[in-house]
């Protein structure tokens, strides 16, 4: 028996040291499988400089492996505000970043905001020197366009200080908006339509219906030397343009001298009585129903009056023919007490007679008058010969 015991001591002892062995060696191959893949992928780090790191992507002290766990998930245990991604995705050749799906960098993630893969190595994004962000800029013949102009850069590089890119089209700049110089011209930060196929001068000229015509002769305030388009029309004679005499309390819209130049000065009704030069005064309501009457009525006098150019291009847009030279432009109007202006630049024009206000807007053909402004409100003003 005392064998026996001896034989299973000595049987249970060998079964002990070779499981610790086997587990100690285990523990050993998995530690420096770890060794080699660390190894690894600090070697691709150093030659990868757009691999995610601490330096690049503000997260700290996490080695290769809880990185890509990071950026898949899209977020991180310091508090980064990266988007997840909603998107299934293999992760072995293509990881998330801020939402959006990439495809890695011979295998490494990088941080797009700031590099780009270029064959196998994730690079710094520099053009001509100047870091730029590709996901929201591109760069073109050595110069950095937002992505929304950049499809101008496909045939020709522009000059961001007078051309601008709409729709992929390089368009010259009027004012914040651009235009086609080969159906179009600008004057005084306004756009207008070539007439007959050939641009003109509209300080002294009027396209109307197609027909370059010319305004009457030119009025010159006195008090200032500002000279007036004048035109007859039926038995009255109008400026062909609004007044921009610079009083107290009169303003350019959006306090914008330019806009003054393009549409005249804007007036509460005391002011708008007192502005009209020698000879002139403020049209009344007698005169504007003269007029509305003489081109064919309320109905159709929006058309009839508006230029055919110069107005926004919103939907149900309908164009005018200023078959008289009336020249009616959108200057907007303002709020006095508040400072605030209509926001109708551009899409509206307003008048104001001895008693009401006149307007007419973009997408219509008829001319309105209202009588429940208040009088402190600020719109142009167009005088009537004596």
């Amino acid at each position: 028996m005392k064998t026996n015991s001896r034989f299973l001591l000595t049987v249970s002892l060998a079964f002990a040291l070779a499981f610790t062995f086997s587990c100690s060696s285990d523990n050993n191959v998995s530690e420096n499988r770890s060794n080699i893949n660390s190894v690894t992928e600090i070697s691709s780090s150093s030659r990868n400089e757009g691999l995610l790191s601490s330096s690049n992507v503000g997260i700290g002290g996490n080695s290769s492996s809880e990185m890509r766990s990071i950026s898949s998930s899209g977020g991180s245990s310091s508090g980064s505000a990266l988007k997840e991604c909603d998107v299934v995705f293999n992760p072995a050749n293509k990881f998330c970043y801020d939402g959006i799906i990439y495809d890695k960098c011979d295998g490494m993630e990088y941080n797009p905001t700031t590099h780009i893969c270029q064959g196998t190595i994730a690079t710094p994004t520099k053009c001509n020197g100047v870091q730029y962000n590709p996901l929201r800029e591109d760069c073109c013949v050595s110069a950095i366009f937002n992505k929304l102009e950049s499809g101008c850069c496909v045939s020709a590089v522009f000059n961001l200080a007078n051309q601008r890119c709409q729709n992929s089209i390089v368009e010259t700049k009027c004012g914040d908006d651009g235009y086609n110089p080969a159906t179009q011209f600008c004057s005084r930060n306004i756009i207008y339509n070539n007439c007959g196929g050939s641009s003109y001068n509209p300080v002294t000229q009027f396209c109307s219906n197609g027909t370059l015509k010319n305004y009457g002769t030119p009025l010159t305030d006195a008090r200032d030397g500002k000279t007036y388009n004048t035109i007859e029309i039926g038995t009255q004679t109008w400026m062909a343009e609004n007044i921009n005499y610079n009083v107290k309390g009169s303003k350019c819209y959006d306090n914008k001298d330019a806009n003054c130049v393009a549409y005249g000065r804007l007036y509460d009704l005391a002011t708008a009585e007192t502005v009209c030069p020698d000879g002139w005064h403020l049209s009344t309501v007698t005169e504007w129903t003269t007029l509305m009457n003489f081109v064919g009525g309320l109905g159709i006098a929006g058309a009839k009056l508006k230029t055919a150019s110069g107005w926004s291009t919103g939907s149900g847009y309908k164009a005018g023919t200023d078959d008289f030279g009336f020249t009616a432009l959108p200057g907007g109007g303002g709020y006095a007490k508040d400072g605030d202006f209509s926001g109708d630049i551009g899409s509206r024009g307003y008048w104001w007679s001895d008693a009401r206000r006149w307007d007419v807007s973009y997408n219509k053909d008829a001319f309105d008058w209202w009588t429940g402004d208040s009088k402190d409100n600020l719109y142009s003003v167009r005088c009537v010969k004596d």
